[in-house]
């Protein structure tokens, strides 16, 4: 789409998304079921979608294939298709002519040829969600996502993921992306291939980026994130959140240039991504709310009265070092500083804000029955700060910079039990009308219920606590190319990363050509893995990767989860700030010895004191018990198996001014061993060497 229709239809769009009622459409029409027949056949054989059967039979699966939709859709395999009937094409043929697109409501009315192919492909690149091989992500109803805003985990063909809004003043009716009504009667249609949902509205999501949408907060004053848009302008941020897909990537992607990855461990050559999008979240305090502080949206003294609002309320660390001038674009700026705290370097859905997956006493068959804590941290864009996403039973939906109190103990449950009233968090207000996903085709904004900044607060708060990441969230690609938690099972969730001599796709990452290094999703697997993930790296290997920063000056223990097997290598490990020169802190690692082969280890007997000696006598040897937080198939990593442990790999003094890199090399000869990268562990020393409070085993 172009941008001149975003100008037409954006402030409609936006109270839409805010005022839209659901009204009941409902088709009273017999509902058409063909038994035995494929997508393809049964659209053909109802007559209300020969509108629907023309374009299918006209458009190409991709630029470099001669078979049409129509022809994919006479095949074997698993689609999802939302297909709009013959009225649906003509009111949207309607609205082109309203948008001032074309002249009539018809297909004979499109005198560019680019825009007239565009268009169709709007139609049913978006109508159609290919499962490939995996049935159970073709999409009746019963399997639609349950909560409003949450997405379908695969995306369409027009690599978009759809939404669902449950309507719950009209009993159901359900919309795609808040907007695009399904048939009452004309759904869950079975064929051979797949599923058929008919639709009232042509799904056409608007082809704009963050930076369109917020531009066109500012052109037309739309009340909603004004202040936020400003703030982002000022920053000088509206070019870098335009970023939608690395076009170099795609095209050497389509034209066989980037090749497949050989793994010498499974002796076969993996997929490597089809796409490399790029993407941002935006938590942002909504125009209402700064109404309430006094500031009004559209004054034109805005920005230096937000900047004063910042001071007097102390939404800032003494520990940086700031200007609370005009130069708004500088990174030492107040309100640059700020402003991008806001802000992640990737695409996060509503349904990934916190995982669930296989935390202590979470069960698939529940979903919405949550135990104990889930949390990740991400780095935000600016000066790298740490972000914290939080979810606990009684939180309420996920929260930014939440530091409740646990049972923690090591009988304990693991559950929150308490929150001090300063440490409660923002609500991230992902159900909300004013949550833009739809309208963006890279990224969301997502209104908060209270306002937030790195504050000392939260980066005392964070210095006081063991930070565990998943390492697949410090690759902001790995996020917004929904390979991370794709949330199925289904084949090309094991992904490899291209070799750097045909494209450099990990930015955090630098890696030897020899290595082979591949994202293996293990979804529902009940994997010894936080969050049922890991990135393998066989081969000779020898990678590189930036680090998150930590919250304050202080000594850290790093911590690798290990889960040693006889697959596993020998790896020397190397740190600092500088990447080219980085040096060991300890001897190589044996990832091959399990922890019963350590001096003193003993399985815990239940007995708390002893098994606390027994945990110091590891620790003397640098070496520590899974922890109990994460379930697999025979227990907790704390308790499963004879060889989950975490290995402290560096214990040294870090600074949150400074950039960290973490290397790891084999020193066996060989290509057949392999690296498992799961999480790590920043613990600073407050909580690892505390006499008063020993750190938990959670």
């Amino acid at each position: 789409m172009r941008i001149g229709r975003i100008k037409k239809w954006f402030t409609a769009i936006l109270g839409g998304m805010i005022a839209i009622g659901c009204t009941e459409q409902i088709d009273t029409s017999d509902r058409y079921v063909f038994a035995g027949e494929t997508i393809s056949s049964y659209l053909y054989k109802h007559s209300d979608y020969d509108e629907y059967v023309k374009l299918l039979k006209s458009i190409p699966v991709s630029p470099v294939s001669k078979t049409t939709l129509y022809q994919l859709l006479t095949a074997r395999g698993n689609y999802t298709c939302f297909a709009p009937n013959n009225k649906a094409i003509y009111e949207y043929l309607e609205s082109l002519v309203k948008d001032s697109l074309i002249d009539t409501p018809s297909w004979d009315a499109f005198t560019d040829t680019v825009k007239y192919d565009s268009i169709r492909k709007v139609i049913v690149y978006n109508s159609l969600i290919d499962a490939k091989d995996d049935k159970e992500n073709v999409y009746e109803v019963s399997f639609f996502p349950q909560t409003t805003n949450a997405e379908f985990p695969l995306p369409n063909m027009n690599n978009r993921k759809l939404s669902v809004m449950w309507c719950d003043d009209v009993q159901g009716t359900i919309k795609i992306n808040g907007r695009y009504e399904i048939d009452e009667r004309n759904r869950d249609i079975p064929a051979i291939n797949g599923v058929v949902h008919q639709m009232h509205q042509v799904i056409a999501p608007i082809d704009a980026t963050l930076s369109d949408y917020l531009q066109e907060t500012m052109d037309n004053q739309t009340d909603g994130y004004l202040v936020m848009a400003r703030a982002i302008q000022a920053a000088g941020l509206l070019d870098t959140l335009r970023a939608y897909r690395d076009e170099v990537y795609e095209m050497k992607k389509l034209k066989g240039e980037i090749d497949l990855v050989y793994d010498s461990y499974f002796q076969k050559f993996m997929n490597t991504p089809e796409h490399r999008l790029l993407g941002f979240t935006i938590f942002a305090e909504t125009d209402d709310f700064w109404r309430s502080q006094g500031i009004d949206p559209k004054d034109p003294d805005l920005l230096k009265n937000l900047t004063l609002w910042i001071l007097d309320n102390h939404q800032y660390s003494e520990l940086d070092n700031l200007q609370a001038d005009e130069n708004y674009k500088s990174e030492k700026n107040l309100l640059y500083q700020w402003t991008t705290y806001h802000i992640l370097p990737f695409k996060l859905s509503a349904g990934k804000l916190s995982i669930h997956e296989n935390e202590y006493g979470y069960n698939w068959s529940a979903p919405y029955n949550l135990t104990i804590p889930v949390m990740d941290y991400y780095t935000t864009m600016g000066k790298p700060r740490l972000m914290k996403l939080i979810e606990t039973k009684v939180s309420d939906g996920v929260r930014i910079n939440r530091f409740p109190i646990t049972d923690n103990a090591r009988k304990g449950t693991g559950l929150e039990i308490a929150c001090e009233p300063d440490k409660v968090g923002t609500l991230i207000e992902c159900e909300s009308p004013m949550m833009v996903g739809e309208q963006v085709k890279n990224g969301y904004i997502y209104p908060l219920s209270t306002p937030i900044s790195y504050n000392d607060e939260v980066r005392d708060n964070l210095g006081k606590e063991r930070i565990r990441f998943d390492v697949a969230s410090t690759f902001p690609e790995l996020i917004s190319n929904d390979i991370r938690n794709h949330g199925s099972a289904c084949p090309g969730q094991t992904i490899s990363i291209p070799k750097e001599t045909d494209y450099k796709y990990l930015a955090n990452l630098t890696q030897d050509d020899q290595n082979c290094t591949t994202y293996c999703n293990l979804y529902h697997a009940k994997f010894t893995n936080l969050n049922d993930d890991e990135i393998k790296c066989t081969g000779h290997f020898d990678m590189t990767f930036k680090l998150p920063p930590v919250p304050r000056k202080s000594t850290y223990e790093i911590r690798y989860k290990l889960l040693p097997t006889f697959l596993r290598g020998i790896v020397q490990v190397y740190f600092g700030t500088d990447r080219e020169n980085l040096h060991t802190p300890d001897i190589p690692l044996d990832m091959t010895k399990f922890i019963s082969e350590y001096v003193g280890y003993e399985p815990d007997t239940g007995i708390d004191d002893y098994d606390a000696d027994v945990d110091r006598a590891l620790r003397n040897q640098g070496i520590m018990k899974g922890c109990k937080s994460v379930e697999c198939s025979d227990g907790t990593e704390r308790t499963a198996y004879n060889r989950d442990m975490r290995r402290i790999v560096v214990r040294e003094q870090m600074d949150p001014d400074k950039t960290y890199y973490l290397r790891f090399r084999s020193v066996l000869e060989g290509d057949t061993k392999e690296l498992c990268l799961d999480y790590l562990e920043f613990c600073p020393k407050e909580v690892y060497d505390n006499p008063m409070k020993p750190e938990d085993i959670w």
